[in-house]
């Protein structure tokens, strides 16, 4: 048998057997295979890193409660009575912390006004709610007015109306239209947004629209809403438990005297406009 006989017959049988030939050189098919599978781990490897990056800047960006109970935002640390600044602060930094705040306001406002909903039956009384409030207020620590008046903005406004591009106040002002305009809530948030309305500007709209009807109504009518009035009965007892030593009604009292002061402030900017 010749040479080239065998060298064939030889080729053959390795190729019966699954070898592979490249360039005239036999490769064990097993090798291709590992290949295959270290660049399916490659991309794999990829694909995690990229994820894991984009969680460490979420991460990032994210506000973090911590043990203490403070928060971490970033590099800064945000205790209950200031903000703690590291020393080499970037001005980048200082600008991203000055937008996440700017935001968290009005954010806060809606959120709390969403949570407060959340104990009110939809059936309830004016009386009931105000209760509900104080139960909130006293157990939270948040003044009872805030409570109140987040509350009925949210309720007023659900979340499906509100809009980014608007502030708190704005949704405020749309959430006290006079009773000829009730039901225009939306036409008038779209109408502010896309006139680019200052609050002054959509308030100064409203009560135009107001005026123009036959039964013209002031727009800050809202102030002497029944909700936004303060209890004068709650304050008394509030006042009277204080008197004899409660430190929970007299911490209670402090509140609801602040919600005081920025209500009749209201009606006394409301009579200068």
């Amino acid at each position: 048998m010749s040479k080239r006989k065998n060298l064939s017959q030889h080729a053959g049988t390795n190729r019966s057997q699954g070898s592979i030939y490249s360039g005239g050189i036999e490769v064990d098919p097993e090798l291709f295979n590992s290949v295959g599978d270290t660049d399916s781990l490659r991309r794999e490897k990829i694909d995690l890193e990229a994820k894991t990056r984009e969680m460490e800047l979420q991460l990032e960006n994210s506000l973090v409660p911590l043990e203490d109970g403070s928060k971490q935002f970033m590099r800064f640390r945000l205790h209950r009575t200031g903000l703690e600044i590291p020393s080499d602060i970037t001005d980048d930094e200082a600008d991203t912390l000055g937008y996440f705040l700017s935001g968290l306001s009005d954010a806060l406002q809606f959120w709390r006004g969403d949570w407060a909903n959340l104990y009110i039956p939809t059936d309830a009384t004016d009386q009931e709610r105000s209760d509900i409030y104080a139960e909130l207020s006293r157990r939270f620590g948040i003044a009872h007015g805030t409570i109140k008046n987040d509350a009925w903005v949210c309720r007023v406004i659900p979340a499906s109306l509100r809009r980014d591009a608007l502030t708190y106040s704005h949704h405020k002002e749309v959430a006290a239209l006079p009773k000829p305009l009730k039901g225009r809530e939306e036409e008038f948030i779209d109408e502010a947004i896309a006139n680019k309305w200052s609050v002054r500007d959509l308030r100064m709209a409203i009560q135009a629209e107001a005026e123009g009807t036959t039964d013209a109504i002031i727009n800050d009518i809202w102030l002497f809403d029944r909700e936004q009035v303060p209890n004068s009965n709650r304050i008394f007892k509030l006042w009277s438990r204080a008197r004899n030593h409660d430190i929970n009604a007299k911490n209670e009292l402090m509140r609801e005297l602040d919600y005081i002061v920025e209500w009749v402030g209201s009606i006394k900017r409301s009579v200068h406009k």
